[in-house]
């Protein structure tokens, strides 16, 4: 057997196991809803789900500061043909206490309720809740499993970087606050003042997804 031949050899086996690869990566892939809600206005910078396999975000929609509520889920975003996440990216600014609030949070893959959810072949609904004081729940669903706690943290502010503080243009730490708050209802505004949305709901942990959603 010639060189020549033996190159065309090596191809033809890197070829078939790329395909055998993607194949068994197509076959992992799957599709998910995603939806969050709030207990109190924040502004929501960044909020995706990533997995170490891919490139792939799980996507949100975007929050309105000026409609929340606890429990109450606007709509889901439709992740179609992704890999189940194992950590979930979110930046936000609470109105509240004024305090920024940046994380990546881990979902244990090891944990054996997480585990039930990820080896599952129904589709996945991810809630995610967040509440005062850096508050962030994620609940997740299947038509089987129903719906359980996955993840349950409390986030610690921290000081935002420059690139924290762009809105249309790179602004202090107290004029990006002050533009944040100009997004908001007076109504809010006047809400804030009078802590009306301070309520704790560190112990607030179940969470009833509307049967349509599992469809």
């Amino acid at each position: 057997m010639n060189i020549l031949n033996k190159i065309y050899i090596i191809l033809l086996v890197a070829v078939f196991v790329s395909m055998v690869f993607l194949v068994r990566r197509s076959a992992q892939k799957t599709k998910y809803k995603a939806g969050t809600f709030s207990a109190v206005p924040i502004h929501v910078r960044n909020l995706y789900f990533t997995d170490h396999r891919s490139s792939d975000l799980g996507y949100f929609y975007d929050t309105d500061p000026n409609y929340f509520a606890w429990r109450q889920v606007d709509q889901y975003f439709e992740n179609d043909r992704i890999d189940i996440p194992d950590s979930l990216h979110i930046e936000y600014f609470s109105y509240t206490d004024s305090l920024f609030y940046n994380s990546i949070l881990p979902l244990n893959r090891m944990d054996s309720t997480w585990k039930k959810y990820t080896s599952s072949s129904e589709s996945l609904v991810f809630t995610l809740g967040v509440a005062d004081k850096g508050i962030v729940k994620l609940w997740c669903s299947t038509p089987s499993l129903g719906t359980q706690l996955i993840l349950n943290e409390q986030l610690s502010p921290i000081k935002p970087k420059p690139e924290d503080l762009y809105y249309k243009e790179p602004l202090s730490e107290s004029r990006y606050i002050t533009e944040m708050f100009s997004l908001l209802s007076d109504s809010v505004k006047n809400n804030i003042r009078q802590q009306l949305y301070i309520k704790s709901y560190k112990d607030s942990n179940d969470y009833k997804l509307p049967e349509y959603l599992l469809d």
